[in-house]
């Protein structure tokens, strides 16, 4: 949704909660095999992943800005966007998705330490990954960092982690907020923050 407003390109956006099991009922199981979100419906072409989802309308809009025709860099977004699913996506499986989970009272299954090992290690590696340039593709804004940032909002929103010790990964997370639309586009995690807070108390 973010991206598709700084592109100006209408959607109508449909509010599908796992935690209510809406993915698993009515038609939504039918039109996407997957049964996870984000998924799209473009007149008629279904999509599910949100890396296939970014590429597609990248591709169909020219949005040659975020997905540049120049194959080395292409590649370079494409080879991050691989790591991503089983890399970076553990903020969410490890992290966000247990204190969700036990924020709405359901059954949670807590990270391992191996789980947190690969947490700690994913950190680094991002750290690394952007120690010598502003965004994780060069110096310009690609779908790379739109695709990475969904998994470390949740983190820093919620204060579920304290990312201030990966230096280089905390000044590209400051930078990704000074994007257009970067409020709009995260007003969910605002009511969850305070979901998050009323679970503490």
């Amino acid at each position: 949704m973010w991206v598709c407003k700084i592109k100006n390109l209408p959607h109508q956006l449909i509010v599908v909660d796992p935690a209510k099991g809406e993915t698993r009922k009515g038609e939504f199981p039918q039109k996407f095999l997957a049964r996870t979100i984000p998924a799209i419906d473009d007149n008629g072409h279904l999509l599910f992943e949100s890396s296939a989802i970014l590429i597609y309308l990248a591709e169909k809009y020219q949005w040659t800005d975020l997905y540049p025709n120049d194959v080395v860099i292409r590649s370079k977004i494409n080879q991050y966007l691989h790591w991503h699913h089983h890399n970076s996506r553990m903020m969410s499986k490890f992290v966000f998705r247990p204190k969700l989970w036990q924020a709405l009272g359901l059954p949670a299954t807590l990270p391992s330490k191996e789980d947190d090992k690969t947490v700690i290690g994913v950190l680094k590696m991002l750290d690394l990954w952007l120690k010598d340039s502003k965004y994780l593709v060069g110096n310009e804004l690609t779908l790379a960092d739109f695709a990475c940032i969904c998994e470390f909002d949740q983190l820093y929103e919620l204060k579920l982690m304290d990312l201030t010790t990966y230096p280089n990964l905390w000044r590209w997370i400051e930078d990704m907020k000074k994007v257009p639309y970067y409020e709009e586009a995260h007003s969910t995690l605002r009511k969850l923050s305070i979901l998050f807070q009323k679970s503490k108390l």
